[in-house]
């Protein structure tokens, strides 16, 4: 798959922008496995030009990890690999222990950690289950996907403590990459989909923009002003007072209260598909589909 990066890497004396041209080639796009036997090969082929790397990410080499880390302090500025915490009872383990970019998964399983203070960017994916999470720290970016499903998290704020940010990007192939460059962008983006089930959620204030679909289910969501889905918005069992109109190309609403003085709701009300309310949908698509973009779909929805 990567047959001429990892040739390359083979050569002598390789220079920055050929190097920074390789890791952006393999890993800044979407869905890589980095335990895949490619992928791997060009992590080795990195390790061998390592002064190199940290060139490209302005660090020493003694700063950049290659290999998975396991329930061990990160010490680390750059790591080629995934993050795992898993069953970690110290909150703050990872308190004031920076990592600027993860090439990788990062996943925190049942463990109380209560924040993600120790990570800026991630260029694969976030899955935080069943784990004490409240804040995402100094998360500026995930350029995967961002899952959530058991956890205390209640805003996006990220930038409070640290202030990271990320310019991004899209190549000729429309994929959506970033320099390592750091701007002053105080908000989370997420370049694929985000998914929160059974969480605290209330607001998403701090949250940039979701590349994908955005998926909120079983959670104490009430404010949704500040979320903005290129994709499908879905809301599930929650209980809504606000949101914008930036929630992609529909909105889908399952057993989900909204409040009607909402005057987003207001507008939107003559743009709705009814399904499942005893409403005669002929009515419906007689005085509303033949004239109205199919906006927003809601299913048992309750006035």
């Amino acid at each position: 798959m990567y047959e001429k990066h990892i040739k390359a890497l083979k050569k002598e004396n390789l220079t920055k922008q050929e190097v920074e041209d390789i890791i952006f080639a393999v890993f800044y796009k979407k869905g890589f496995n980095i335990q895949n036997k490619d992928c791997q090969k060009v992590i080795a082929g990195l390790k061998k030009h390592s002064d190199k790397v940290a060139e490209v990410f302005n660090c020493k080499e003694e700063d950049i990890y290659f290999g998975d880390i396991h329930n061990k302090y990160p010490y680390y500025q750059v790591v080629f690999g995934n993050v795992e915490f898993d069953g970690i009872e110290d909150e703050k383990f990872t308190d004031g222990c920076l990592i600027g970019t993860l090439i990788g998964d990062l996943n925190v399983r049942n463990s109380r950690l209560d924040n993600l203070g120790f990570v800026k960017t991630v260029i694969n994916n976030v899955n935080v289950i069943n784990s004490n999470l409240q804040d995402t720290g100094a998360l500026n970016c995930i350029l995967g996907n961002f899952n959530i499903s058991g956890s205390r998290v209640g805003y996006f704020d990220s930038i409070k403590r640290f202030e990271p940010g990320l310019i991004l990007y899209q190549n000729e192939d429309e994929e959506m990459l970033c320099s390592v460059g750091l701007n002053k962008t105080p908000n989370l983006f997420v370049g694929y989909d985000l998914n929160v089930t059974n969480s605290k959620i209330g607001s998403f204030f701090g949250m940039d923009k979701v590349g994908g679909d955005a998926v909120i289910m079983d959670s104490e969501v009430e404010d949704m002003y500040f979320l903005t889905a290129d994709e499908t918005t879905y809301v599930k069992n929650c209980n809504i007072n606000n949101f914008s109109i930036g929630l992609g190309k529909c909105l889908y609403v399952g057993d989900t209260k909204i409040q009607e003085y909402n005057p987003y709701f207001i507008a939107f009300k003559p743009q709705i598909i009814w399904e499942s309310n005893n409403i005669d949908m002929k009515d419906v698509k007689k005085n509303f589909i033949s004239t109205v973009e199919k906006n927003i779909l809601t299913e048992d929805f309750e006035k």
